[in-house]
């Protein structure tokens, strides 16, 4: 008679199947399942495979109609209707001038080709082990979702974040640490006049794979620059916001989302999207991207990703005379006066040292669009900029610190006019409060 051992040795390959499994077999494949299973649910281990970081998606895509559906029933967004065409390309560098007053002003995207010097931290040496190297120790906001906007959001270190992004669903976008600004470089086009001194904050956003983000638009202009990887935008017009079913949070913040799925768009539900121009680009390492205040646009990633954008105001600014000596120096971030920053996973105001005139400026940044700053926008930037002192017995609450600069319980709306006229002292009291937070928490660790 056989042994069981040679038995087995007979058996086909096509045939493994059905045999039945020796016990030495069950228990080997019993041990990868639950290796399989450790490696997939535990955090801090990755996947056996990274993610796949092909650039070669074809944008804007190529429109195919179904005889008895909408165009693109239940596709992605840019599947509904032809692009109107590319978002202007500058034809050369314009001046700060020029951009200024072409662009800014009469609220017109434009692309920048090759805005960012070669020669920039993030452009020449910023790989992933020089980031972990340099900068790991850092404390940035992540989110676990493919959505950049909802998604849940957690604080890690930037080395943690690093180590993990390539495998799991992860997007980093984080307000950008101080340590970290110089290496951020200014396009020549923004480093004088008011785009210069309007700047509120500025974020770093990284990804490995294909990412997207929320139809979505805001209350200031920005200037979204690569540093590696591809990114494709959609860009609409805030006029048609009605087509695309957007709500704005906070109500009066001039920052606002469409609740429609950009990666499945049910044309049945939201028939509007066809009628609704959109222009595209595409921008690679060294492109920037101008996007006006309220202009909606959506955000595709691919490959590895690094890129940032940063923030500034509308203002009625339109000072320029700062720009006639610009020289041509590469000038980071750190050179700026923003109004946010990141410390130990915190969002907080960059400024640690408020008096009553850079608290007025602070808050002057918080206004609205119409002229007023209401009480949810100033509740939604208060609690962000007190997050250190929550549950500090001596902390002002949102509704308290407001009734103060209202200075009546009656009013609803600090005016743009009210907040220039108000008193150093009323201003003082506050910024003492903002300026204690920053000791106490530094003094409790």
């Amino acid at each position: 008679m056989q042994s069981s051992k040679g038995i087995r040795a007979t058996i086909p390959l096509r045939n493994l199947r059905s045999a039945a499994p020796h016990k030495e077999t069950q228990s080997n494949m019993f041990l990868v399942l639950l290796l399989l299973v450790a490696e997939f649910s535990n955090g801090e281990k990755h996947p056996l495979f990274e993610k796949d970081h092909a650039m070669d998606t074809v944008f804007p895509p190529v429109i195919w109609k179904h005889p008895e559906l909408p165009a693109g029933h239940l596709r992605s967004l840019g599947y509904q209707r032809h692009a109107d065409g590319p978002v202007k390309v500058a034809s050369r560098l314009p001046s700060p001038v020029e951009f200024y007053a072409e662009y800014v002003l009469r609220l017109k995207p434009l692309v920048l080709r090759d805005a960012i010097d070669k020669s920039s931290p993030m452009m020449d040496r910023w790989t992933d082990e020089y980031l972990k190297r340099h900068f790991g120790q850092h404390k940035v906001t992540v989110t676990h979702k493919k959505e950049i906007i909802k998604g849940q959001v957690e604080v890690m270190t930037l080395e943690r974040f690093l180590d993990r992004y390539k495998f799991q669903d992860l997007y980093m976008a984080s307000l950008i640490p101080a340590e970290m600004e110089a290496g951020f470089t200014v396009p020549h086009v923004a480093q004088c006049g008011p785009v210069s001194r309007h700047i509120t904050e500025a974020e770093m956003w990284m990804s490995s794979g294909g990412t997207g983000s929320l139809l979505h638009y805001h209350s200031e202009h920005q200037l979204h620059c690569m540093a590696d990887g591809r990114k494709d935008f959609i860009l609409i017009e805030h006029k048609y916001k009605d087509n695309l079913k957007c709500v704005e949070q906070p109500p009066g913040s001039g920052n606002g989302a469409s609740t429609i799925d950009v990666d499945m768009v049910n044309m049945f539900d939201s028939p509007d999207v066809e009628k609704t121009p959109w222009r595209y680009t595409t921008l690679l390492p060294g492109d920037c991207l101008f996007i006006p205040a309220g202009h909606l646009h959506q955000v595709r990633s691919y490959g590895r990703s690094l890129s940032y954008t940063f923030l500034f105001r509308p203002v009625e600014d339109k000072n320029l005379g700062d720009c006639r000596a610009l020289s041509k120096a590469v000038r980071g971030l750190d050179q700026f006066d923003l109004v946010w920053t990141i410390k130990d996973g915190y969002s907080q105001l960059k400024n640690e040292k408020l008096d009553a005139d850079s608290l007025r400026s602070v808050l002057l940044s918080w206004v609205g669009k119409d002229g007023g700053l209401t009480f949810p926008v100033f509740q939604r930037n208060y609690e962000k900029a007190v997050a250190k002192a929550a549950g500090d017995s001596r902390s002002i609450g949102a509704k308290r610190a407001f009734q103060q600069l209202l200075q009546s319980e009656k009013k609803q709306v600090l005016t743009k006019d009210a907040l220039m006229k108000l008193p150093a002292k009323t201003l003082d009291k506050l910024a003492l409060f903002l300026n204690s937070i920053h000791k106490t928490v530094r003094d409790e660790l």
